[in-house]
C-alpha cells in the first residue's frame, strides 16, 4: 500500500477563484477559509431533514449500467478514439509541468487531501490548496479529480487502531468509534454533506469533474470485520448515499461524487464495491497487477485486462467506474521499463476497445518515489525522480491525444 504522506499536500500559495455562495471568506493564514452558512440546508446544525439514500439526480450525463464488454480484451484499438488519461504525482505539490504534459496528451491529474485539512473545525473550510490546484489545471487545459481521505491508506494490517486508521484523517472535533455508530453517525454525514456542498458551489465542474470521499476505506472495513466481527459496510455506503442525495438536491451542476476502493477479482475485494455503487455517481478503483500476492498467475498485461473486464461485470449497480490508480514498476527486482510499458499498452488497448466503460484512467505516478527501489510502488513513475521520461511516458500520454 502507498504511504499517505506521498499524497498529503503541503501548504500551497492560495489562489482564490470565487467566493462560495453559501459562506464567507477570510484569509488569516493565506488560505481560502469558508465559514458555513447555518441557513444552508446542507450546513451542519441545520434543521433540514436528513437526505434519503435513494438514487438522486446525477451530474452530467446519466450513469448507465455499463454492459459487459462486447470486444475481447486486447482487441485492436480505434485510432479515432482519444482517452481521458490522467496521472498522479509522488511530489507533494505535483511539481511536474502541467502545460508540457497536456501538450504530450495528458487530460487530467489528481489532488489528494484529507478531511482534517479541509475542515479543521466544524463548518470552517480551508480550500486554498484546491483553489491553487484547480487554477493550475484550468490554465493548462487539464481536468482535476480530488480525493478526500477519511481513513489512512496505510491502515492495512489487522490490529491497527482507530487512532491510526481513522481519527488521524478526521477533524479533531469529530469523534469516531468502530464499536459505536461508526460511519452511521449522523454527524459524519451532516458535516460531509456540508463540506461537499461547499465544494460543489465553489468550483467549475468542467474543471473539477470528480470528488471522491474516501480512498480505499474498504481496507479499514476488512480490518474491523476481522478484529471486531463488526461490518461497517452498511453504515459507510449509506453515509455515501446521504451525502450524494444532499449535494445533488442543492447543486444539480456539480462534480461527480464517489469513493475509491481497491479492486481485484477475488472475494476479499467483492463486498464494498458492489454495495457502494448504488450510493455514488462513480466508483474509483485502484488496480496494481504487479503488487505482491496480486490475484492471478497470468502475466501482468493479460492480468490487468482481465481485471478491467471483471470490474464492470462483477460490480452491481448503475454507477460509473474510473481507474483512479494503476501502475507497474520499472525498477528491478519488481519490473523493467519494457514490462512497465507493456502494462500501460495493455490498459490502453483495452480502453480503446471498450471506451465507454470507464470515465478515465490515471497512472500512478508521474515520477518515482524518493527511493524507487524500496518497494513495488517506488519505481512506477512515467519519469525517473530526476525527470527523465521512460518509454511508458509517451505510451500513456499519447492515448489522450485526439
Amino acid at each position: 500500500m502507498k504511504s499517505p504522506s506521498t499524497f498529503h499536500a503541503l501548504g500551497l500559495i492560495a489562489m482564490m477563484l470565487t467566493a462560495c455562495s453559501s459562506g464567507t471568506i477570510s484569509s488569516p493564514d493565506d488560505e481560502a477559509t469558508v465559514a458555513a452558512n447555518p441557513a444552508d440546508p446542507a450546513a451542519p446544525g441545520s434543521s433540514a431533514a436528513p437526505a434519503p439514500t435513494t438514487a438522486p439526480p446525477t451530474s452530467g450525463s446519466s450513469p448507465d449500467a455499463g454492459a459487459p464488454p462486447t470486444a475481447p480484451p486486447g482487441s485492436p484499438p480505434s485510432s479515432a478514439t482519444s482517452l481521458d488519461i490522467g496521472v498522479t504525482d509522488t511530489i507533494d505539490d505535483l511539481g511536474f509541468n502541467f502545460a508540457t504534459a497536456h501538450a504530450d496528451g495528458l487530460t487530467r491529474t489528481t489532488f489528494y487531501t484529507m478531511w482534517r485539512d479541509l475542515e479543521p473545525s466544524k463548518g470552517v473550510y480551508k480550500f486554498g490548496d484546491i483553489d491553487d490546484m484547480s487554477k493550475r489545471a484550468a490554465a493548462a487545459g487539464l481536468k482535476l479529480s480530488v480525493e478526500i481521505e477519511i481513513t489512512n491508506t496505510d491502515c492495512v494490517e489487522n490490529g491497527m487502531s482507530d487512532a491510526f486508521c481513522v481519527t488521524s484523517k478526521f477533524p479533531t472535533d469529530q469523534p469516531f468509534s468502530r464499536t459505536g455508530a461508526g460511519f452511521a453517525d449522523p454527524a459524519i454525514a451532516s458535516r460531509l454533506s456540508a463540506l461537499l456542498g461547499a465544494i460543489a458551489a465553489r468550483y467549475d465542474s468542467s474543471v473539477l469533474t470528480h470528488v471522491f470521499l474516501g480512498n480505499e476505506v474498504d481496507r479499514y472495513i476488512q480490518i474491523v470485520l476481522h478484529d471486531n466481527k463488526i461490518d461497517l459496510t452498511p453504515g459507510f455506503v449509506n453515509m455515501l448515499g446521504t451525502v450524494r442525495s444532499a449535494v445533488a438536491a442543492a447543486h444539480p451542476k456539480r462534480p461527480k461524487l464517489g469513493t475509491v476502493v481497491e479492486f481485484q477479482p477475488s472475494p476479499e475485494y467483492a463486498t464494498v464495491p458492489s454495495k457502494a455503487c448504488a450510493n455514488v455517481d462513480v466508483l474509483g478503483l485502484t488496480m496494481y497487477p504487479t503488487e505482491p500476492d496480486a490475484e492471478g498467475s497470468d502475466p501482468a498485461p493479460a492480468k490487468i485486462q482481465r481485471w478491467l473486464a471483471a470490474a464492470r461485470t462483477s460490480i452491481a449497480g448503475a454507477c460509473r467506474l474510473a481507474v483512479t490508480e494503476v501502475g507497474a514498476s520499472a525498477v528491478s527486482p519488481f519490473g523493467t521499463p519494457e514490462s512497465q510499458q507493456a502494462v500501460a499498452q495493455a490498459i490502453i488497448d483495452w480502453l480503446h476497445a471498450q471506451p465507454t466503460v470507464y470515465d478515465y484512467a490515471t497512472w500512478f505516478a508521474m515520477s518515482d518515489n524518493p527511493d524507487p527501489s524500496g518497494d513495488v510502488f517506488g519505481g512506477m513513475g512515467l519519469m525517473t525522480r530526476t525527470g527523465v521520461p521512460r518509454p511508458v511516458y509517451k505510451t500513456w500520454l499519447a492515448a489522450g491525444k485526439p
